[in-house]
């Protein structure tokens, strides 16, 4: 019976991961149909004097990728091949434009618990240590809000970020200074993510899973066209809010068993 449970739990957190995984690389290539995701894509190709082709072809693949991914998960050989996507993506967007590793919204830095995701969905797959899976999630997750806190909040804020909080009208303060002290929130949860356990860490999860939900959905009331970037700074919080999910029911499942 204890045995069932148990792998009725691993079925569904696989359910999950790979529906996470997948959901990006399915996004990213289907969002090609709106204007503005070709919009921003060609003018990122044409910095690299790429033809729109390329683009298409990407979404193409991107689409094949997610639907392979749900229908048969997430091997070793499929684990490098997105590693290695997402690294040349991410390289080569850096070199074309250096300043996009701060962007406000994490178009590049959500990459990493994206690839937490991958790894530790590999690892469920092929029956791994889930003791090193949890720690490939929380150390990805725990990178996202340590970096979105401290690189573009407070090290290099942007006016477009200052812009975007002003026009919500939430904010009874200078802009400026309210990302300064939610940056340090975030870094700060990043922070207990990584010391500590039990409830005081499924209270830190369950404050980060609804903030990954709230705050896409306020900024987007002003800044809807990111929903349909073709860097994902909406679409990557999917994975996140997945792995931030399994975090939070593996804790508890944790502490059921002590």
């Amino acid at each position: 019976m204890v045995e069932e449970v148990e792998r009725g739990r691993r079925e569904s957190d696989l359910f999950w991961m790979r529906f996470g995984v997948a959901s990006l690389w399915l996004l990213t290539g289907i969002l090609v149909l709106h204007p503005f995701y070709r919009e921003v894509g060609r003018a990122y190709l044409a910095l690299m004097g790429i033809s729109d082709l390329v683009m298409y072809l990407l979404c193409a693949f991107e689409v094949g990728l997610g639907v392979w991914i749900l229908a048969r998960g997430v091997s070793l050989r499929l684990a490098w091949l997105q590693t290695v996507t997402v690294v040349g993506f991410t390289v080569v967007l850096v070199a074309s434009d250096p300043k996009i590793w701060v962007h406000p919204f994490g178009v590049l830095s959500k990459n990493i618990p994206f690839l937490a995701l991958v790894w530790s969905a590999w690892m469920l797959e092929s029956g791994g240590d889930l003791s090193k899976m949890r720690w490939v999630l929380l150390g990805g997750i725990a990178f996202i809000w340590l970096h979105e806190g401290i690189v573009p909040k407070i090290l290099f804020q942007q006016a477009y970020e200052r812009e975007v909080v002003a026009r919500t009208g939430l904010v009874p303060m200078d802009p400026s200074r309210f990302l300064y002290w939610l940056g340090g929130a975030q870094a700060f949860s990043g922070v207990l993510l990584l010391a500590l356990r039990g409830n005081t860490l499924r209270i830190v999860l369950s404050a980060q899973l609804i903030a990954l939900l709230a705050l896409p959905i306020l900024v987007s009331l002003w800044e809807p066209d990111l929903w349909f970037h073709p860097f994902g700074p909406m679409t990557k919080n999917v994975p996140i809010v997945v792995a931030t999910w399994i975090l939070l029911q593996e804790e508890g499942r944790s502490r059921l068993a002590s």
